[in-house]
């Protein structure tokens, strides 16, 4: 399990990082990469979350 909480905290902090690098980049199709990225993680951390409810079931 702490694999697990690790993975979310990991997951959740590049969320807001790939969120915060688009954002100062010139480029928009930059900007929207950097966006597809954090939309990825944000899905990752959905996943795991799920699969720790999973888990204690």
């Amino acid at each position: 399990m702490y694999n697990l909480s690790s993975q979310i905290c990991r997951a959740a902090d590049s969320v807001a990082l790939n969120i915060t690098e688009g954002s100062i980049l010139q480029s928009s199709s930059e900007n929207k990469k950097s966006l597809g990225y954090s939309v990825s993680s944000l899905a990752e951390v959905v996943t795991c979350l799920y699969l720790s409810l999973q888990s204690k079931i």
